[in-house]
C-alpha cells in the first residue's frame, strides 16, 4: 500500500510538473524592430518618405526637417512610407531630410536620416496644384499616405 501511495504522489508531482508552461515566448529583445534605407520617392506631384519595414510589426515615428529646422511635431505613422507633400509645399523651397525609427526597440541604434531633397520653386507649385493647397479656406483630406492632420 506505501508503494501505491508513493506511486501516486509521483504521478502527482509528474502531472503538475506537466502543467508548468513549457512554451518559451519571444521578449522584446528576441524581436527585430530593425529599419532600413530612408529614402525619398519623389516623384512628379509628391513628396513621399519611405524605408524598409522592420520584421516585427510596429509603428513609425517620423520627423521632417528643412536645413537643420525641424518642421511640425513628430508624427506616428503604421506604415513603412509619409507623404510629406503638404508640409514641404507650406514650407517653401529648400532642402529636407527627415529622420525615422520604429515605436518599440532601440530608438538610439535604431534611428535613421534620409538623404536631403531640394525641392525647388517649380516642385512647390506642383506640390500645391496637386494637393489642393491654399485654393481655399476649408480643409481637404489630404494626400494618401498621410495619416496626420494637416499642419
Amino acid at each position: 500500500m506505501k508503494c501505491f501511495r508513493k506511486m501516486i504522489v509521483c504521478f502527482s508531482l509528474l502531472a503538475g510538473l506537466s502543467l508548468v508552461q513549457t512554451t518559451a515566448y519571444a521578449s522584446s529583445s528576441d524581436k527585430d524592430y530593425t529599419i532600413s534605407n530612408a529614402s525619398w520617392d519623389a516623384g512628379a506631384d509628391l513628396a513621399v518618405a519611405t524605408w524598409d519595414e522592420s520584421q516585427d510589426k510596429t509603428s513609425y515615428k517620423v520627423q521632417l526637417y528643412k536645413g537643420s529646422k525641424k518642421i511640425d511635431s513628430l508624427i506616428t505613422v503604421q506604415s513603412p512610407h509619409y507623404d510629406f507633400s503638404k508640409k514641404v509645399a507650406n514650407n517653401g523651397v529648400g532642402s529636407y531630410t527627415f529622420t525615422v525609427y520604429p515605436s518599440k526597440g532601440n530608438k538610439t541604434e535604431n534611428t535613421l536620416k534620409s538623404s536631403a531633397l531640394y525641392v525647388d520653386s517649380n516642385m512647390i507649385s506642383t506640390f500645391k496644384k496637386d494637393n489642393n493647397i491654399g485654393q481655399s479656406s476649408s480643409s481637404s483630406s489630404g494626400a494618401s499616405g498621410n495619416k496626420a492632420s494637416s499642419p
